[in-house]
């Protein structure tokens, strides 16, 4: 279009009846694809200008009028979901796109940060950031877990990452004596005998086996400090000299 033709059209516009006939008129047509070379040129004409609205705010006016036409519109992605090639595809360009302008990370920056270990500093910032988080974001995050499962490989990863000193109610060697025999119990393998009398049953014919800590009762980590025997065994190295040891029988 001349810059004549432009000038002539400034703050014209088309009657609906014009615009209806047009349309009519259009119908059925396809607008032929871009050839390489066109899609070239546009591509080299554009490059390194700046985008004609960039600097330009719209009007409280106009904010308002575009409001008003688009409540009640339905997105055209809602409800509609795209396929894992499309998504693999869209991925690898973000990634090229990176790539070109040299925001995409090194293998040694994404391992440092993988391994980044958290600082009370951090946890603290962070436990702060849940705390300030309204209701109604509360609720819609819950709300978008429902009906996910993590995997049964997802869920032994979050396992082993909250277990043993990295746990939040990890008490170390200030903990009980319960909380110790659960902690060796499961690290230390329960075998077939007893081992204190080397049998299968005691005299009353029972097999259960309970650990027992043959450190003075003095309570660690140190499964060597422990051994699995039965009840009236436990009994009698715990109390030799008492009624009860006497009187269980070898």
């Amino acid at each position: 279009m001349s810059k004549n033709n432009a000038r002539y059209w400034l703050g014209k516009h088309f009657s609906d009846e014009h615009k209806k006939n047009l349309s009519i008129s259009l119908k059925g047509r396809k607008k032929l694809p871009f050839t390489e070379q066109h899609k070239n040129n546009i591509s080299r004409t554009l490059k390194g200008k700046p985008n004609g609205r960039l600097g330009t705010h719209l009007s409280e006016k106009t904010k308002e009028k575009i409001s008003e036409a688009l409540k009640g519109h339905k997105g055209y992605w809602l409800e509609k979901t795209r396929s894992k090639e499309a998504k693999i595809n869209m991925s690898l360009a973000r990634l090229r796109r990176k790539e070109e302008l040299g925001y995409i990370n090194s293998p040694e920056t994404r391992k440092k940060m993988k391994n980044r270990i958290w600082t009370e500093e951090m946890r603290e910032n962070m436990s702060i950031a849940k705390k300030n988080l309204s209701k109604e974001t509360r609720l819609k995050m819950s709300l978008s877990r429902i009906g996910t499962h993590p995997s049964e490989e997802t869920r032994k990863k979050m396992g082993l990452k909250h277990s043993g000193e990295k746990a939040w109610n990890w008490k170390g060697d200030k903990a009980g004596k319960v909380a110790f025999h659960i902690w060796v119990g499961k690290r230390k393998p329960k075998p077939k005998l007893c081992e204190f009398c080397e049998n299968e049953k005691d005299y009353l014919g029972h097999t259960k086996l309970v650990l027992s800590n043959i450190n003075n009762h003095i309570y660690t980590r140190n499964p060597e400090h422990y051994k699995w025997g039965h009840y009236s065994c436990h009994s009698k190295f715990d109390f030799p000299d008492s009624l009860i040891g006497k009187n269980l029988k070898k």
